[in-house]
């Protein structure tokens, strides 16, 4: 699998805030071998992709804290693969099975504060969460600390 997810932003200051709009564009490929179990088999898939995106991102600082702000919505509007094949394990050939319409929108938020513990020693801790027109729905969160030497 190989993925590039690439941000085009442009940067305005609006007082202290530091905002930047951007165009997102996500180009993916994939490839996945046949398998086989007991009973069935599959045939190989190879796939590109094409996602497209708008987002906004807020940053600014107070005092000793920093912090960052980003919505965004992207839309996939390619996938190459529209089928499979799949049969039992000692037919011959495959039967085709039709992938379906994957085109669902994906909405994200993510948020990230810094503060600087000591001279050199900075805590991040951040959140998001995502939700897609197909139902899913994720959270995340993560800390780090950060030693600048």
């Amino acid at each position: 699998m190989l993925m590039s997810s690439n941000y085009f932003k442009y940067h305005f200051r609006a007082g202290n805030l530091s905002i930047r709009p951007m165009a997102i564009v996500d180009l993916g490929w994939s490839e996945v071998s046949e398998s086989e179990s007991t009973y069935f088999k599959r045939d190989n898939l190879t796939e590109r992709t094409v996602d497209l995106g708008l987002g906004l991102e807020i940053e600014g600082s107070h005092e000793s804290i920093g912090y960052l702000f980003q919505v965004t919505a992207r839309r996939n509007v390619y996938n190459s693969a529209d089928s499979i094949g799949v049969n039992l394990k000692n037919a011959q050939g495959y039967i085709s099975y039709d992938l379906e319409n994957r085109h669902e929108t994906t909405f994200g938020a993510n948020a990230m504060v810094s503060k600087r513990i000591m001279q050199n020693m900075i805590l991040d801790v951040g959140a998001g969460a995502t939700a897609s027109t197909d139902g899913s729905l994720g959270v995340n969160g993560n800390a780090r600390l950060r030693y600048l030497f």
